[in-house]
């Protein structure tokens, strides 16, 4: 019993290594995204980028709530 929890513990502390990452990584990808606005709004093309901000926005949800999909999972 004790090695599952230890294996559970470890898997957890990954998962909110891995979602820090993530987070990082959105970050700039809507900074990113923000750029493409700004540069679509200088060329007068303004529907841009709303699908990157959608796709973003549901991977940021998902990694977000990964710990919890694997905390259902696993128990």
């Amino acid at each position: 019993m004790q090695a599952e929890e230890l294996a559970y513990a470890r898997l957890e502390q990954v998962l909110g290594w891995v979602a820090w990452m993530a987070c990082l990584l959105a970050v700039g990808r809507l900074i990113w995204i923000g750029a493409l606005f700004w540069q679509a709004k200088r060329q007068e093309r303004g529907d841009v980028g709303i699908d990157n901000l959608v796709g973003q926005l549901i991977g940021v949800v998902l990694v977000a709530s990964s710990g919890a999909i694997a905390g259902a999972l696993l128990s």
